[in-house]
Order: structure tokens, then sequence, then C-alpha cells
């Protein structure tokens, strides 16, 4: 059996990727395994998953971190009932150089992805960066045929991003982080106070473990 191997690249320290990882394996898995087999008393082996992440983006990040999916957890638990782990690596310049040379393939992604930030630095817009980066590494060589077909890696490179759409989102977040922070308050104060647990849940809506935490 094959190994499911998932692979991911991202701009913040989220767990996002890890979320989408946690579908994608089930997915795999509703694959290999079919509906019969769900009902044999036998043991039935599935391939073992390896997950990892390149991180590309432009914010400071160190050369390898764990992100734990339990971390992302609202109740924690020393043995949580689910957990995914997964290394993230940076794979920027001046990062992870000994395992940039085991593959070239990954070590002429990250030359890429600095020549696209390179150029976006020139003010030329992302779009045109992407662009003038493809046409370099078309020029010299560099990540082969990966760019055979450049027109697809340009679709796949480039998300439309909308000002707007992120600020609104940046905006929302920081409306649920005060009215979270806002309910904590509240129940803290209603605990100190003596309500009853089910009441401070009524009235702040959270949950009776999260005031019990309190």
């Amino acid at each position: 059996m094959s190994t499911p191997c998932f692979r991911s690249t991202f701009e913040h320290r989220g767990y996002v990727p890890l979320c989408f990882m946690l579908m994608y394996i089930c997915e795999i898995y509703k694959i290999l395994v079919k509906q019969k087999t769900l009902y044999s008393e036998k043991l039935k082996m599935i391939p073992t998953p390896e997950f990892f992440v390149i991180y590309n983006g432009k914010k400071e990040y160190p050369d390898k971190m764990i992100l734990r999916l339990s971390d992302a957890f609202s109740l924690q638990k020393e043995e949580p009932c689910l957990e995914l782990v997964v290394p993230v690596y940076n794979v920027n310049q001046g990062h992870n150089k000994e395992l940039l040379e085991q593959s070239k393939a990954l070590s002429d992604y990250a030359l890429f992805v600095s020549l696209v930030n390179e150029f976006d630095r020139e003010g030329i817009g992302f779009d045109a960066a992407v662009d003038k980066a493809i046409n370099y590494c078309l020029e010299y060589g560099i990540m082969g045929a990966y760019l055979e077909n450049s027109d697809e890696v340009r679709k796949m490179l480039i998300t439309e991003w909308n000002d707007d759409e992120y600020r609104e989102v940046m905006r929302e977040e920081g409306r649920e982080e005060g009215a979270e922070n806002k309910s904590l308050e509240i129940a803290r104060n209603m605990k100190a106070d003596g309500e009853a647990v089910d009441r401070i849940a009524k009235y702040t809506g959270l949950s009776e473990d999260a005031i019990a935490a309190l």
C-alpha cells in the first residue's frame, strides 16, 4: 500500500492546513476502505499517512515547527481523543539548507518563491511578479518540467486577493474576539458572585466546561 502524503504551503501559523489535511485523509480512507469491509470482524490494514507543511510565507518563521491539531481544541485535554501532528518546514532563503540540498525540486521551488517575493518588492504587482519569476526560471532551467505548462502554474499560484474582503474578515475576527473576551469577563464576574454555572452559560453563551475552567 502506498502512503498518503499531504503537502501544503501557507502564509500563517494558523491551523487551517491541519483541518484540510484531516478532511483529506478522511476522503482517502473512504476510498480505500470499502463499505462492506466495515462489517468484517477481521482487522483491515490501512496505509500509514504522512503529513508535512512547506512554509514559504513572508513572516518570520523558524526552520521547523510542530503543529498539533489539539492545540486548537476549545477544551484542552492531556490525552485528546483526536490528534494530528504535522511538521512545518520553512523553505525561504537562509532556512533548512541541508534539507533543500537533498531535493533539487524543493530547492528550485524555494528559489522560485524567493524570486516572486523579490520581484513583488519592485512594486510591479503580484501577478506580474509571478510572470517575471516564471520567465526567469524558464530561461535558466529552474523547476524544469514543473514549468512546462506555465499557464497552469500561473493559474495555480495566482489567487485573487480582495483587500475589501480581507479587511472585512479582520474586522469580523476582531469583533468576535472582543465579544468572546466580554463574555469571559461577564462569566468571571457572575461566577465570583456565586451564580450557578447553568445560569452563567445561559447569559454568556459559553459552555459549562469553559465556565468551570475560569
